[in-house]
Parts: C-alpha cells; structure tokens; sequence
C-alpha cells in the first residue's frame, strides 16, 4: 500500500489530536476534534460539517496499520 499519509499527533488537554499537512492546509481527524470538544460518542460530528470540508485519507498509525478517517 502506497497511498496513505501519516499523521501528526499533538497532544491538548492530554487528548491526541491527529493532523495532516494537505496542499498547505491543516486537516484535522474529526474523531480527535469530537473527544477534544466533548462531543457525545452517538454524535457524528462530520455531519455538522459542510462537504467541502470532509476529507477521507488512508492513514499510518504509529502501531503500523492502516486506517481510514475523516
């Protein structure tokens, strides 16, 4: 597999907030934003957001398996 990326993790509040550098812009995993907004868990938080800002990226985590987010 060759198409993925590999996030940045930064730590807010003890929480990892995992971020991509696309085209000079900051994306950032809507999961990781939910926890640190404390969204409730039965909440999508991709649906609150408009369509031009979702993005779904094959990711590398740090245990070296793939995963695909938003």
């Amino acid at each position: 597999m060759t198409d993925y990326r590999t996030p940045t993790t930064f730590r807010r509040y003890r929480l990892p907030l995992r971020a991509l550098l696309i085209d000079d812009r900051a994306w950032f995993l809507c999961r990781d934003l939910a926890k640190l907004a404390s969204f409730r868990p039965d909440i999508d938080l991709s649906l609150k957001l408009d369509p031009n800002q979702l993005r779904t990226e094959v990711l590398r985590l740090e245990d070296g398996t793939f995963s695909e987010e938003q």
